[in-house]
C-alpha cells in the first residue's frame, strides 16, 4: 500500500503508525528537506510487463 508524505504525517500524529523504523525514518528524511519536493514520476512499465 503507498500512501502519501502527509498522510504518512497524519498517521504518526495519531499513532496509526508506531514502528520504531518507520518514524525515525520519516522525521529524518523529513528533517533533511527530502519530503518537500515533489515525487519523482513513476517509472515507465518494462515492454511485456503488462503496461
Amino acid at each position: 500500500m503507498t500512501v502519501s508524505y502527509a498522510a504518512l504525517g497524519r498517521m504518526i500524529a495519531t499513532g496509526a503508525v508506531t514502528d520504531a523504523f518507520t518514524i525515525p525514518a520519516y522525521t529524518r528524511a523529513r528533517l533533511a528537506g527530502l519530503l518537500d519536493t515533489p515525487a519523482p514520476p513513476a517509472p515507465a512499465p518494462a515492454p511485456g510487463d503488462g503496461g
